[in-house]
């Protein structure tokens, strides 16, 4: 598990249960704001409130790559490939990076204000994000252009999953909104939600079943798991 405290990044081991700072920025006034772990390779990828991404080899412990002036302002979300880095900031604009080349892939302007959430479908080619501007955007990889902008919900989207046993994405909403949220990445329609009475901060599918685990935050900070049907959701 890797966390950011400030300018300070640690990592603690399930293993082990050993703890280590990793790293530690000189400006007390950059704090990191985004962490990621690479997918199927050793690397840990975090933002910065400068805009910066580095990215660190957690076997030879020590740095691998940087990309600096990624954006204009702080970088709250992060997304990872087996080879691409993906990257919200508060300019709601997205990156992708490709760490093999150090080169920038594509970007494109998401959102209208900060990006507070960001996830790649499983087959890695789609991005979905979630904005303070109450949008949920779909992109593909494939095309390079945006699929959709769904504008459902009434409150900052966080908390994202692509269900990995169906062509679903779900999205949960802020305390206005209170909503999770699942739309079809093929009819790209919303097709099912439910309000949970709460703030939805984070959302999981399960890789084996069709369960979705979601934390809440104001009012009933809660840990719901939900059973998953073809056109309905049920709490468990």
């Amino acid at each position: 598990m890797a966390v950011g405290l400030q300018s300070s990044l640690y990592v603690w081991s399930g293993c082990s249960s050993r703890v280590q700072k990793i790293y530690s920025s000189e400006d007390y006034s950059d704090y990191i704001c985004s962490v990621a772990f690479g997918k199927n390779n050793p690397y840990l990828a975090f933002g910065n409130t400068s805009g910066e991404v580095q990215l660190f080899d957690l076997n030879k412990n020590k740095q691998h790559t940087m990309f600096s002036n990624v954006h204009a302002g702080r970088i709250g979300s992060l997304g990872c490939t087996p080879n691409l880095i993906s990257t919200g900031g508060r300019d709601g604009i997205i990156t992708i990076q490709d760490y093999r080349t150090r080169t920038e892939v594509t970007s494109y302007k998401a959102h209208q204000q900060e990006i507070c959430g960001l996830k790649w479908s499983p087959d890695f080619q789609m991005i979905a994000s979630g904005g303070n501007d109450n949008k949920l955007v779909l992109y593909s990889l494939r095309m390079m252009n945006k699929m959709a902008t769904f504008s459902e919900h009434k409150a900052a989207v966080k908390a994202l999953s692509f269900d990995p046993n169906a062509p679903i994405i779900a999205s949960g909403g802020g305390t206005a909104d209170r909503h999770i949220r699942f739309f079809s990445t093929q009819s790209l329609t919303e097709v099912y939600s439910i309000d949970t009475g709460s703030q939805v901060c984070n959302l999981m599918f399960s890789p084996i079943s069709r369960e979705l685990v979601t934390t809440h935050g104001y009012s009933l900070n809660q840990i719901n798991l939900w059973k998953v049907g073809d056109n309905c959701v049920e709490k468990l």
